[in-house]
C-alpha cells in the first residue's frame, strides 16, 4: 500500500468524525436525545456527551 494513500484515508476519516461531532449541538437543539444522536451518527453515547460538554463550555 502507498503511504500517501493511507495518509489520505486517515485524513478523510478524521474529517468525517469531526463533522459528526460538530453536528451534535445542532441535533441537541432540535430536541434529539444523546442516545438518539449516538445511534444516528454511529457514535458511543459517551462520545456524544463529551462533545456536547465541550461545545457548551466554549
Amino acid at each position: 500500500m502507498d503511504f500517501s494513500w493511507c495518509l489520505s484515508v486517515l485524513v478523510v476519516k478524521k474529517e468525517w468524525q469531526e463533522g459528526k461531532l460538530e453536528a451534535i449541538p445542532r441535533l441537541l437543539a432540535l430536541g434529539l436525545t444523546v442516545e438518539q444522536i449516538a445511534e444516528a451518527l454511529g457514535l458511543e453515547i459517551e462520545q456524544v456527551r463529551q462533545a456536547a460538554q465541550n461545545q457548551s463550555s466554549n
